[in-house]
């Protein structure tokens, strides 16, 4: 759980590094430059969500989706029974569906 969080704050800290795809879109407006730009937009909206879940189901969602784990993994790596990991696991996508529409709304 510990390395998880160690590798969020990682992240974090790059994204504040790392340029705008805005920033790198040459002049215009041709139909790739809108894709760039709703891309960026839509992983802004993703970032905002999943930082606004608590740690723990941020936790969930990194060792699963992003490492890749199985949930029987991820339930020994946070040293609960399986079935709870799968619980916690649905209900953080579900918080994560929630923050999205809510950014969406914006």
């Amino acid at each position: 759980m510990n390395r998880c969080r160690r590798g969020l704050r990682r992240t974090a800290a790059r994204r504040e590094r790392e340029e705008p795809l805005d920033a790198l879109a040459p002049g215009g407006t041709g139909a790739g430059e809108l894709d760039v730009a709703a891309a960026a937009s839509d992983r802004r909206a993703l970032e905002q969500a999943f930082e606004r879940l608590s740690a723990d189901q941020r936790t969930l969602l990194v060792l699963h989706y992003l490492e890749g784990r199985p949930v029987t993994a991820v339930a020994a790596v946070l040293r609960v029974p399986e079935g709870t990991a799968a619980s916690r696991l649905f209900a953080a996508r579900r918080s994560l569906e929630r923050e999205l529409e809510r950014e969406g709304a914006r």
